[in-house]
């Protein structure tokens, strides 16, 4: 097994925090941090990810989005303070350079009021 502070190999590892990280480390690397106990120690599981979202999104949405924005007579910079992302974004999303994940199509679905997640 390998250190993950110094990189050695060693047959044995432990749990040490180390400036709020918990680390996993040979016995040498154990005086640089506070050992945690061993049964007290609970790994947090990462989040699962998302199958790909790819196909999800309606064919043209990015004309979909403008469609509606000018509609409604907003800016890109409008759109994207009411969604609280960058304008930036909105400038991607609209141009088919950028697909939005599933929360953020929801939030513009909601705001203009279009269809975009079949």
């Amino acid at each position: 097994m390998i250190c993950e502070l110094c990189g050695e190999f060693s047959d044995r590892r432990y749990k040490v925090r180390i400036e709020g990280s918990v680390l996993e480390v040979c016995e040498s690397c154990t005086s640089l941090g506070v050992k945690m106990p061993e049964s007290g120690f609970k790994s947090k599981s990462l989040p699962k990810l998302e199958e790909a979202e790819t196909d999800f999104l309606v064919e043209g949405f990015g004309q979909a989005i403008k469609r509606a924005r000018d509609q409604r007579q907003w800016h890109q910079r409008e759109l994207a303070q009411k969604l609280n992302e960058k304008e930036s974004i909105i400038s991607k999303i609209e141009t088919g350079k950028f697909e939005p994940d599933a929360k953020l199509a929801r939030k513009l679905e909601k705001l203009l009021g279009i269809k975009l997640i079949e």
